[in-house]
């Protein structure tokens, strides 16, 4: 019984934090992200480049371009299959411009990212363009680059 009261308490402190948070003006129905950004290098006989070693994730920098001669670093995750997705893409209104280096492979890209108004609100990625590459546009939105 001891261990329930804080959770009651901290339950009611959170529920009427929501309450008082919202009005009926405010209501959402539902958000939608941007679709995720996962890029995946192959050799030409489909080896996936990052799982057999040739393409070493700390030797990824993806930045944003945000002036003439400034860059910010961009995050990105390793998912399971080896593939990576690249972080917080998406998530403006109009284009921002990147750069992937490794010692593999660089290229640019510029994405064009819109709100989603209405019922549903959010943002999407309106169109992706690379520069100095040409990937493939695979299953699930995942963007292959295949490295000779």
């Amino acid at each position: 019984m001891k261990n329930k009261i804080p959770f009651l308490i901290l339950f009611l402190i959170g529920f009427s934090l929501i309450a008082i948070g919202c009005k009926d003006d405010d209501h959402i129905d539902c958000f939608t992200p941007p679709a995720e950004l996962t890029f995946e290098f192959t050799d030409s006989n489909g080896n996936n480049l990052i799982e057999n070693g040739e393409l070493k994730i700390s030797e990824i920098k993806i930045k944003e371009i945000i002036g003439t001669d400034q860059t910010q670093n961009v995050g990105f995750i390793l998912r399971n299959d080896n593939r990576i997705t690249v972080s917080g893409i998406g998530w403006y209104n109009g284009i921002k411009n990147y750069t992937f280096e490794s010692p593999l492979i660089e290229f640019g890209f510029q994405v064009k990212s819109s709100s989603i108004t209405g019922v549903c609100i959010g943002y999407q990625i309106d169109s992706i363009e690379f520069l100095g590459a040409s990937p493939i546009l695979g299953d699930y939105d995942i963007y292959k680059f295949v490295i000779e």
